[in-house]
């Protein structure tokens, strides 16, 4: 409310870039004074030309990006902007929201680095769901049973392990009971019919409603 009696108030003559300052509801602080002059010395960076940004934007209504802000003292840091496109009183204006998303591409680095540490383990890493069939193997896991990310994909896991305990059934409760064994010796067959003496670490697992054996087997 008060940005639009702002609006109200301008001179229309002048460009403006608005600020608003949302304060949390279990935060007494105000903003130092001095935080309302801090980048006036500061370009922000406009795309160019600026008449066919505004024209795309008002096609489009609104938008969201990634890039990277920086602040007074020259720290970047990631962001997220939403930018939508409104009419006022009969005025255009673009209305920028952009949040500090440093979080979450740490989090998003930590996923990409936990996935590519696992697809390059040394070791067969695999997934088993409750009928025995694998859902998902590392790639280093395919290479080295002869196998393809696709057509791994489903594979008895008897085909694997012709001495996997029997039946699957069985073995699936008493792991749900364990929620982890490991089978010292173990032989895995690959897909050329080649074996490899192994031992097999098994985890059962829930992950969002599913359940799983994580499986693990080294040479």
């Amino acid at each position: 409310d008060d940005a639009l009696r702002w609006l109200d108030r301008r001179d229309p003559d002048r460009p403006f870039a608005l600020l608003v300052h949302h304060k949390a509801p279990h935060r007494s602080w105000e903003p130092s004074r001095e935080h309302f002059t801090l980048f006036d010395d500061i370009d922000p960076e406009m795309p160019k030309p600026w008449a066919e940004h505004w024209e795309r934007m008002r096609k489009a209504g609104s938008r969201t990006l990634e890039g990277v802000k920086q602040t007074k003292d020259g720290r970047r840091f990631p962001a997220e902007v939403s930018t939508t496109f409104v009419e006022y009183e009969g005025e255009e204006f673009m209305f920028v929201f952009a949040r500090d998303i440093s979080g979450r591409k740490e989090i998003e680095r930590r996923v990409r680095l936990t996935e590519y540490s696992v697809e390059h383990a040394q070791g067969h890493i695999f997934w088993v769901d409750s009928q025995g069939k694998i859902t998902f193997a590392t790639q280093s896991t395919c290479e080295q049973m002869g196998y393809t990310p696709e057509t791994i994909k489903g594979v008895s896991v008897y085909d694997i392990d012709p001495h996997a305990p029997k039946p699957w059934v069985d073995h699936w409760e008493r792991m749900k009971q364990q929620k982890a064994v490991t089978f010292e010796s173990s032989t895995q067959r690959t897909n050329d019919g080649r074996r490899i003496p192994t031992e097999v670490n098994v985890n059962y697992v829930e992950f969002e409603g599913q359940e799983f054996h994580f499986v693990f087997a080294r040479d």
